[in-house]
């Protein structure tokens, strides 16, 4: 006779078919208990390499399997005491006067502080994990597959707009006789146009640390002291023209030139300093005209480019 309290169990399945383990643990509980529940943990942010399948991909793997369980989804949250708390509120109506016992898989929930009995089933399967499984599938894509062809293109139609963060750096220096302040730009082999010396903001990576090794990447030379942020500005970008989904944004500083002679590295072709004025705009590649006419020419005529007494002339 199958037991009449509540069977429940709680995982992720993020794969792309069910393992061995998983399809143990369900049926386990299934043979076990009058009536089961299957908790999926979801999160609501943009997918990732753990977390690359949405719920209702996961919904519908389980449910061709296992028709006759009941589905339903449990969002993360940043506490194990709420997230115990909210599985307890989800299960609630599901439970007969028998109670509930959870199951959950050998790398499965953990950190479950609520009221009912959580109880990990290892069935020893010498299988590969679904961390590996995932890891695998990215090591042998099956570009002939048709359906792999649609997924990445499912998976890119169903993206969570992204921004991609990038560090520009202005380096300035007075000139004598009354001429215009100028500042330092860059050319790449490419292109006729110039830019500021600049690149993406890497993991873990503060913006202004960024701008600093972007300019002594590209230049050689170095922010002395701590620049200014002029701005954090979307740039109209051409990598991201086709799309409504990613875009980039771009923190601009700029800081006194001192000592030290610019050279074209990494990959510039070409640096050369040019005296800051409306006209340079035209010499500029299109996404960088913005940090020249509405932030870096305003510094520049503004009582702070004055007040930045460590902004020597040269």
């Amino acid at each position: 006779m199958l037991d009449t309290s509540l069977g429940v169990v709680v995982g992720r399945f993020q794969v792309n078919e069910l393992t061995m383990g998983h399809r143990q643990l369900i049926s386990y509980v299934q043979d076990r208990y009058l009536n089961v529940v299957v908790v999926i943990g979801d999160r609501n942010s943009p997918p990732t390499e753990r977390n690359p399948l949405p719920y209702f991909a996961r919904y519908t793997m389980i449910r061709k399997e296992f028709p006759n369980v009941i589905i339903v989804p449990l969002m993360d949250c940043e506490s194990n005491e709420v997230w115990s708390r909210n599985l307890d509120t989800l299960i609630q109506p599901y439970i007969t006067s028998d109670g509930a016992i959870l199951f959950h898989g050998r790398d499965g929930m953990t950190g479950y502080t609520g009221k009912h009995q959580m109880t990990c089933l290892d069935f020893n399967i010498n299988e590969m994990s679904a961390t590996k499984r995932r890891a695998s599938i990215q090591k042998m894509p099956k570009f002939e597959s048709v359906d792999f062809r649609a997924g990445i293109i499912y998976a890119h139609q169903e993206l969570i707009p992204r921004v991609y963060e990038t560090a520009d750096a202005a380096l300035v220096r007075r000139s004598a006789n009354g001429m215009p302040t100028q500042v330092l730009l860059g050319r790449k082999a490419d292109s006729q146009l110039w830019r500021f010396p600049g690149g993406h903001v890497e993991p873990g990576e503060l913006s202004v640390a960024c701008a600093r090794r972007e300019l002594f990447e590209e230049t050689g030379l170095h922010f002395e002291s701590s620049p200014r942020l002029l701005g954090e500005v979307i740039i109209d970008d051409w990598r991201t023209r086709d799309t409504t989904k990613a875009y980039y944004k771009t923190f601009f500083y700029v800081g006194p030139y001192t000592f030290g002679v610019e050279k074209a590295l990494d990959d510039l072709a070409d640096v050369r300093w040019f005296h800051v004025s409306a006209d340079l705009s035209n010499k500029m590649v299109p996404e960088h005209r913005i940090l020249l006419s509405d932030y870096l020419i305003p510094y520049i005529e503004s009582p702070d480019f004055t007040r930045d007494s460590h902004t020597r002339s040269n």
